[in-house]
């Protein structure tokens, strides 16, 4: 184990490791940062009457080193005061109540809440088949024959299901529960990625099928077209975040998937859409697709968008591949691959540095180049633009 004063410069310039290290604290002698691939975690680690203690404070950067050493401080007089402060074990037995245990204690507060809420979708789908199952009865060929049931269904949402239950028992590892995860071995379903987008031939009958919808959903489904954002974060975009003067929709970091802030350029048939929905809202809602709901905003897109595809003729298309949309017509007009990627918010570690330097003119060019190819390939003229 190496020891350093922790200071946040020092912790930062600490590069993530896929074998875990282990940094001591020179001005705290129980407080400890573990370094993994994944995180940087700062625990409370003694031994007490021969045992040893791994409590977990919290992660890096969320807190700071004297928030970690005073997190310290109190768990050290716990001690001197005769306090147990060994985390609770788990007293989960079956594999659903595991899966529900992993999303409450690990998840929570730690992930987007739509990821969340996603965990818990694929639980319901492998409740049925083995939640009820003890853990401790749980072998390979039990997690193999649920995964190719689920398979049945489809490759993506079996293989999500075997992320879940994968960390779900390797939690019940940690916890003590079991000696080893059951899930180690079974291979994932290989998926293939989707190609789909509208073509110019689609292009048509989708924008006629379009302007033919309520209004809401007419201007929720554009401006998801011609931003090529994702579905989550239209639903919950807000009026605070639009500079329709600058035509800028600047999504802060908490809600984008990447985690940092994006600025998303738009079109100006968007602004003048945008425009025209502030104008009418009734109640001034801080949400730009309000809903009576108790997010207070749109969430359930799917039956509209049922009644699109089939006005239009269109099979196999899903909501996400607007997204692919965008940014496919902005390739066939010879946009680069850094401003497709900056203009739909995407982050990879090749590109990263070069988006940062990006400015914001030469992605509203790619932008606007590829919505007036579509608008064109819908015969919609300039003047006669949806709004």
């Amino acid at each position: 184990m190496d020891k350093l004063k922790f200071s946040k410069p020092a912790l930062d310039a600490l590069p993530f490791s896929v074998a875990r290290m282990e940094f001591g604290d020179t001005e705290s002698k129980y407080l400890r940062l573990f370094v993994t691939a994944q995180s940087k975690a700062y625990y409370y680690v003694r031994k007490v009457a021969g045992e040893k203690l791994n409590v977990k404070i919290g992660e890096h950067p969320e807190i700071g080193p004297q928030v970690a050493r005073d997190a310290a401080e109190k768990l050290s007089a716990r001690v001197a005061m005769g306090e147990d402060i060994r985390p609770k074990r788990s007293t989960a037995e079956t594999l659903d109540a595991l899966c529900g245990e992993y999303i409450d204690q690990r998840c929570a507060g730690r992930l987007r809440a739509q990821t969340v809420k996603k965990y818990g979708d694929h639980r319901k789908y492998i409740k049925p088949l083995i939640g009820g199952r003890s853990i401790a009865a749980i072998e390979s060929a039990d997690v193999f024959r649920t995964h190719a049931a689920l398979g049945k269904r489809g490759k993506y949402l079996a293989n999500r299901c075997l992320a879940l239950m994968s960390a779900a028992l390797n939690y019940g590892v940690r916890q003590g529960l079991i000696p080893a995860n059951p899930c180690v071995g079974v291979k994932k379903f290989q998926e293939k990625s989707r190609r789909r987008f509208l073509s110019a031939q689609e292009m048509k009958t989708f924008l006629d099928a379009l302007a033919k919808s309520p209004q809401l959903w007419r201007d929720f489904f554009t401006v998801l077209l011609f931003t090529g954002a994702r579905r989550g974060n239209v639903e919950a975009m807000q009026w605070k975040e639009l500079d329709l003067a600058q035509g800028l929709w600047v999504v802060p970091g908490g809600k984008s998937k990447s985690g940092d802030e994006m600025r998303l350029s738009l079109h100006s048939m968007v602004v003048k859409l945008l425009k025209a929905r502030r104008a009418a809202a009734p109640d001034k809602s801080q949400f730009v697709f309000p809903s009576h709901g108790k997010t207070g905003h749109v969430t359930e897109p799917k039956t509209a968008w049922k009644a699109i595809l089939e006005d239009a003729g269109i099979d196999g298309l899903h909501i996400h591949d607007l997204r692919r949309t965008l940014g496919s017509w902005q390739a066939a007009a010879g946009a680069s691959l850094h401003v497709i990627g900056r203009s739909l918010g995407h982050k990879t570690q090749a590109a990263t540095a070069i988006y940062a330097q990006l400015d914001i003119d030469p992605v509203r060019e790619s932008v606007n180049v590829a919505v007036d190819a579509m608008l064109s390939a819908g015969n919609i003229s300039k003047k006669n633009k949806p709004r």
